[in-house]
C-alpha cells in the first residue's frame, strides 16, 4: 500500500533542518533528517532526493494481504469474551458460510464482491456482521482500504415469520410438549409475555406476581450466570394473566428443590432444546421454522393484530417503536386487507 509520508523544514540557530515523516497506525513518526543547510533551498533539495525510499509500497502491520477468510477468523477470536453468548452465535453463525470470496485478498474486494456476498447468503443479519469486520479492519487493524460495504444496504428477509394464533398454540404447539413440564412452562411464558430467550431464562420466582411479571436482567448462557437486559428499554413490567400466574405456582410446588438463585427454569440449555423439539415435531406441518423466538413474534403479532397500538407494544417487548413498526407493521396491513374482504363479502 502507499505509505503516507510528509516534511517539513525548519530554521534552528542560523541554520535550516530537513525532517522527513510516515504516519505508522495513526500517528507521525519521524524517520530521517538532516540539520545544518545554510539556506531553506538546500534543505529542500536533500528531502526532494530522499523522500522517495519512503514512498515505495510496502506492508505496515502484517494484514494487508490477509485473505477474507482470515480476516474472518481474526475477528471471531477478537469478539471471544467481548460479546454476549447469543451474539457470538449470530456473528459465527454469519461469517462461517463459506463463499465464493473467501481466498480473495481483502483488498481487492469491491462492493459487488460483497453485495454477491450477503445476496447470496441472503440473511438480514449477514449484511451487518460483514459491515462490522470491514468497520474491524479499517478502524482496529488499521488497514488502508475501501471499505466494501459503505452504503451496502440490509438485506431483507423475504421468509415470512412463522406466528402461531391462540387455536394453532393450544391444537399443535402445546400437545408437543404435555409430557415435559419444564417446557411446557418455557412455551406457556414465552407465547403469553413476549420475553427473549434470555429473559425467560433469566426469571426468578421473586419476578412473578399475581397480575405481572418484571423483567431487570437476562441469562447470560455463555457464562451461565445472570446479566444485563439487552438495552434500558428491556427493563419493564409485563402483563400477564391469573391463568399464568396459576401454572407457574404450579410448577414451582412440583419442584423438589429450587435453585440457589431461585431461577425458574434451571437447565442452561433449555431454549436449544425446545428449539430441536419444535424443529423434530414440527417438521412438514404448517408451522414448521417455528423457533422459541417466533414465541414472541407470535406475542406481539397478536396484539397488534387486536387492535394494541405500537407504542404500547414496544413497551411490553421492551423494544422502540421504530422497531416494533419495522417488524411487525405488515401484520396490520394484512388486518386490514382481511376487513376489505370480509366488507366486499357483505
Amino acid at each position: 500500500m502507499q505509505q503516507t509520508v510528509g516534511s517539513s523544514v525548519r530554521k534552528l540557530n542560523g541554520k535550516w533542518q530537513s525532517i522527513i515523516r510516515i504516519k505508522v497506525n495513526g500517528k507521525w513518526k519521524q524517520v530521517d533528517t538532516k540539520y545544518g543547510f545554510k539556506t531553506k533551498a538546500e534543505a529542500n533539495n536533500w528531502i526532494s532526493k530522499n523522500i522517495g525510499k519512503y514512498t515505495k509500497t510496502y506492508q505496515i502491520n502484517g494484514y494487508e494481504d490477509i485473505t477474507l477468510r482470515e480476516l474472518k477468523e481474526i475477528f471471531i477470536n477478537y469478539k471471544k469474551d467481548k460479546v454476549r453468548y447469543n451474539t457470538m452465535v449470530s456473528i459465527t453463525t454469519a461469517l462461517n458460510k463459506p463463499t465464493p470470496y473467501d481466498d480473495r485478498k481483502v483488498k481487492t474486494l469491491t462492493k459487488m464482491d460483497l453485495e454477491n456476498i450477503v445476496n447470496g447468503i441472503n440473511k438480514p443479519y449477514v449484511t451487518r456482521r460483514y459491515k462490522e469486520i470491514f468497520n474491524f479492519a479499517i478502524k482496529t487493524l488499521e488497514m488502508d482500504i475501501k471499505n466494501p460495504t459503505k452504503n451496502l444496504k440490509q438485506q431483507k428477509d423475504y421468509k415470512e415469520k412463522v406466528i402461531a394464533n391462540r387455536k394453532q398454540f393450544e391444537n399443535i404447539i402445546r400437545p408437543i410438549f404435555i409430557n415435559k413440564p419444564n417446557y411446557l412452562l418455557y412455551i406457556e411464558i414465552g407465547y403469553n409475555t413476549g420475553l427473549r430467550a434470555g429473559e425467560i431464562a433469566g426469571l426468578t420466582y421473586a419476578d412473578i406476581f399475581p397480575n405481572y411479571l418484571i423483567v431487570n436482567k437476562q441469562w447470560d448462557y455463555k457464562h451461565k450466570t445472570f446479566a444485563v437486559t439487552k438495552t434500558k428499554n428491556s427493563n419493564r413490567k409485563v402483563p400477564i394473566s391469573n391463568s399464568l400466574y396459576k401454572k407457574i405456582i404450579e410448577y414451582k410446588q412440583t419442584q423438589s428443590v429450587i435453585s440457589m438463585d431461585n431461577r425458574i427454569f434451571t437447565n442452561n440449555n433449555i431454549r436449544a432444546l425446545v428449539a430441536n423439539y419444535f424443529r423434530k415435531q414440527l417438521k412438514d406441518t404448517e408451522l414448521q421454522g417455528f423457533t422459541p423466538h417466533s414465541l414472541r413474534h407470535s406475542y406481539a403479532t397478536n396484539l397488534i393484530i387486536n387492535g394494541i397500538d405500537f407504542k404500547t407494544v414496544a413497551g411490553i417487548l421492551g423494544d422502540t417503536v421504530e422497531t416494533v413498526m419495522k417488524t411487525y407493521s405488515h401484520y396490520t396491513e394484512q388486518g386490514y386487507k382481511q376487513v376489505e374482504r370480509l366488507i366486499n363479502s357483505i
